[in-house]
């Protein structure tokens, strides 16, 4: 099978080409297997009403192609049928069984009771191309004369950065995963058709295969050549009570970095991003639990007081008590804005407790002080195109525009950006609504003109965070890398 970027279309005449089958009776009579001729031709197709999207490859759809095999029985005998494609794109296939059919694909992924197939079988070791990661069954009537495959497994979604050097993901789960096995074990540079992310080659997608089911935990485990800080050079991330759908594709995000010597070692993506080009989630300043978008433009975010969203009377702010007062985070000077119990607190770093990249990434990782922002600044690599980058081949982190937060609305998308550092402001308070401002990295374009600045912001505003890890963190994989997604993303594998 290969992988196509159009859709597959259903309606053609069926392909007169007959094609190879070899058949195993149960009995082994001669008696009993068909006569010569007597044959089925079988439209082969996957099913349109689970076809989807695949991140952002617009209509990622598999196809069959001429020498697939696909395995068919009725119970009581088996055949191996290979596919043939005509000059329209149609798979077919034939067999001399009869009666009702149950037919797998690949056929060597189809688990046998005697000449029965008695469901699919999933590859506890796999290389992590999507078109070996889809097992899909055919219920066949006996007068049929087309088949419609439907895919039997969950996908789990891995991101592969060359820079990065992943040499193996494990997935472990409490209950099998994988035909009799808990664990299963991907080489995501076993094959070259591993699927590209962008343009750049090093950035690519693998797939694994999963039987579906509810589990205690999952754990991926990534081994790799360039996580320096972390023991054996090994990510761990566990997700929590899983339960992973057939025909379902779940983005399994794993917490790598880049490094970018003097500038730190910087998160691939944003908090609650998949991709380096993904917006993520938004945050108020000192907020830990992000807020995803419905939609864009107005309407985006409807939570916290009356629906409210990121509002800019700051009710929706953390430590907020009213009358412009807040209980944390407030510098001698600004007194009349201090809302807690005798004089300001004087932070002026977001703590671990309060800390978006922290909470969401684990330990190790935290929101950027201001000055590393500054120092990423330095870097900055191109021309904006709904972004910028930052860094020196192969070791570049992208910082898409991924726009804010403000009331409900989702402002200037692919136009702005706004990144939370962890540090307060306190030299303009009074510039914007609101008290204790907090230090941002902002870029964009404004009437086609490209900026990129430090600045500061209103804490109620809702934005994105990139999480920069602590060079200095105990070299444990545990203590650097224990996170807990509390979801992970779906969507139709085909």
């Amino acid at each position: 099978m290969k992988a196509t970027f159009k859709y597959i279309v259903t309606a053609f005449a069926v392909c007169a080409t007959l094609v190879s089958c070899q058949k195993d009776n149960l009995t082994g009579n001669a008696d009993d297997k068909p006569a010569v001729g007597n044959v089925r031709v079988i439209e082969a197709n996957f099913g349109i009403a689970t076809k989807s999207t695949l991140g952002g490859e617009a209509g990622r759809t598999p196809l069959f192609s001429n020498g697939d095999k696909i395995m068919v029985s009725n119970t009581t005998s088996k055949e191996e049928c290979t596919v043939s494609v005509d000059e329209k794109g149609q798979a077919t296939f034939t067999t001399t069984l009869t009666g009702a059919l149950t037919a797998v694909y690949p056929s060597n992924a189809a688990k046998l009771n005697g000449n029965a197939i008695d469901g699919v079988i999933v590859p506890a070791t796999q290389d992590g191309t999507f078109a070996k990661a889809n097992i899909a069954k055919a219920t066949i009537a006996s007068d049929a004369t087309s088949a419609t495959f439907e895919n039997q497994t969950s996908l789990l979604r891995f991101y592969v950065d060359e820079s990065i050097g992943v040499e193996s993901i494990t997935i472990t789960a409490d209950e099998d995963i994988a035909d009799n096995s808990k664990t299963i074990v991907v080489d995501p540079e076993g094959d070259t058709t591993l699927d590209k992310v962008t343009d750049d080659p090093g950035k690519r997608i693998c797939y694994v295969s999963v039987l579906p089911g509810t589990f205690t935990s999952l754990k991926f485990t990534s081994v790799t050549t360039t996580q320096t800080l972390c023991e054996n050079s090994t990510v761990e991330r566990t997700a929590p009570n899983v339960t992973l759908t057939a025909n379902k594709i779940y983005n399994a995000f794993i917490p790598y970095y880049i490094d970018l010597g003097t500038a730190g070692m910087w998160g691939y993506c944003n908090v609650g991003a998949f991709l380096p080009e993904d917006a993520g989630m938004y945050f108020a300043w000192g907020e830990t639990t992000g807020h995803k978008p419905s939609t864009e433009g107005e309407g985006a975010f409807t939570f916290g007081n009356d629906n409210g969203g990121f509002a800019d009377d700051l009710s929706n702010c953390p430590y907020y008590c009213g009358n412009d007062k807040f209980t944390k985070y407030m510098v001698t000077g600004y007194g009349e804005n201090w809302g807690g119990t005798g004089n300001p607190d004087n932070l002026t770093v977001l703590e671990a407790v309060d800390d978006a990249a922290t909470a969401n990434w684990g330990e190790g990782w935290r929101m950027p002080k201001i000055e590393e922002f500054e120092a990423l600044k330095e870097l900055c690599t191109n021309n904006f195109e709904s972004g910028y980058s930052f860094g020196t081949s192969p070791n570049i982190i992208f910082l898409p525009a991924a726009g804010n937060g403000i009331n409900t609305d989702l402002e200037d998308k692919g136009s702005w950006g706004i990144y939370w550092s962890s540090t307060l402001n306190t030299d303009n308070n009074e510039e914007i609504d609101g008290p204790g401002n907090g230090n941002t990295l902002e870029f964009g374009e404004d009437d086609e003109e490209t900026s990129i600045e430090t600045t500061f912001e209103g804490r109620f505003l809702g934005c994105s965070v990139r999480p920069i890890i602590n060079a200095a963190a105990p070299a444990t994989s545990d203590e650097l890398y224990k996170t807990n997604p509390t979801e992970m993303e779906e969507k139709n594998v085909f």
